[in-house]
């Protein structure tokens, strides 16, 4: 039943979007790291480093992003979400995926079209925006734990990072 699963998805999934900047980016669902302190090779790397970090920052197994299945523990969406996300339900405005692999592409797809988006972005900005004060949370320490597992300074722009 779960091969189906992913069979059907693998074929939902085979349909391109464009990023930002125009250029084609085709969706893949990527397993997360089994181990937190040591990503899956892949050909971004920075990237699941960086996405494995929020993850990892956000809480372990017992937390809501795991239970939630949205290891980036993101908030709703306003606008809602790509079809390629299966039913997103919202849940004390916290998105729920169907499966902890969507919300882990839900996390990297965000992270990516954030650094495209916002280029001169430092990983400081990043979070400001992605966790702010304003929600009991902490952008300064939050940039600096995901800096330290990516090897940068916290002042690391997402051009600079994702290049």
């Amino acid at each position: 039943m779960i091969e189906q699963i992913m069979q059907f998805l693998a074929r939902l999934l085979k349909w391109d979007m464009l990023s930002l900047d125009n250029q084609p980016v085709v969706a893949q669902v990527k397993s997360p790291p089994e181990a937190p302190k040591t990503p899956v090779q892949a050909p971004n790397t920075t990237l699941i480093t960086f996405c494995t970090a929020i993850r990892d920052f956000e809480g372990g197994p017992n937390n809501l992003n795991y239970k939630n299945n949205n290891p980036g523990n993101c908030r709703c969406s306003p606008v809602g979400y790509a079809p390629m996300y299966g039913e997103v339900k919202c849940v004390d405005n916290f998105a729920v995926f169907p499966t902890y692999e969507l919300g882990w592409q839900y996390l990297q797809n965000l992270v990516h079209f954030r650094a495209v988006k916002h280029p001169e972005w430092t990983i400081i900005d990043f979070f400001e925006n992605y966790a702010p004060t304003g929600d009991n949370n902490s952008p300064q320490n939050y940039a600096i734990f995901v800096a330290k597992r990516c090897g940068v300074p916290p002042t690391t722009t997402l051009k600079e990072l994702f290049a």
